[in-house]
């Protein structure tokens, strides 16, 4: 590994639900384009919950064996993060940007749950997460920016919408936690937060910085 690379800032990308890191591939060249070393986390979102899936984050995080390290989380991952934090007390340093992710549970997973045909489209990834019943704390040492979608268009139209505002999966009132830091809302959808060009250097400003101006 070169000396450039050592020196970095390390960030570690989590999918969200139906995804796989190959989705997040475009975030995070941007990211490398800002300036960052970046790692990506792979799970099963659908037969994986959260809880179990953040012993196997814990596990990767503990090989890239770095003094600081930073989070960006898309959707379901988001929840990940948070049963990460709890379970563990031993993460480096690091800031957390999350996109769209629903961390008061989701409206559409519950509409997806109620539904025995559409139950395992959901999975497991309503345990403690999804369902909005007993998400964890949030630790009060990690400062934490949501980036939030308003262009309703996504899988929340086929179940005749979902509240305003929201990015067209996730409501944006889903995504608003006290312990936020800020929550910036966008023009984009719940997926097309992930591929604007606009929302990668907002990660890097905040990740870099704390703030986004």
């Amino acid at each position: 590994m070169s000396n450039i690379n050592m020196t970095k800032p390390n960030v570690i990308l989590i999918h969200g639900i139906w995804m796989t890191p190959l989705f997040l591939l475009p975030f995070g060249n941007r990211l490398k384009k800002e300036g960052f070393r970046v790692h990506y986390f792979n799970y099963n979102s659908l037969l994986t919950p959260p809880a179990k899936a953040a012993i196997a984050l814990h596990k990767k995080i503990s090989a890239i064996d770095a003094n600081n390290l930073h989070f960006v989380a898309h959707s379901l991952g988001g929840l990940v993060i948070m049963h990460l934090f709890e379970q563990f007390q031993d993460i480096p340093p690091g800031r957390v940007v999350m996109l769209g992710s629903p961390v008061k549970g989701s409206q559409l997973a519950l509409m997806l749950a109620d539904s025995f045909i559409l139950r395992p489209f959901v999975g497991r990834a309503m345990e403690r997460a999804l369902s909005g019943e007993e998400i964890p704390n949030w630790p009060e040492n990690r400062e934490w920016a949501m980036l939030s979608g308003t262009k309703t268009m996504g899988v929340g139209t086929i179940f005749g919408g979902l509240k305003e505002p929201n990015d067209g999966t996730v409501v944006v009132e889903e995504t608003q936690h006290p312990a936020q830091k800020l929550n910036l809302t966008l023009p984009f959808s719940h997926t097309g937060l992930l591929y604007t060009p606009t929302t990668p250097p907002l990660t890097a400003e905040f990740l870099r910085t704390g703030e986004i101006k």
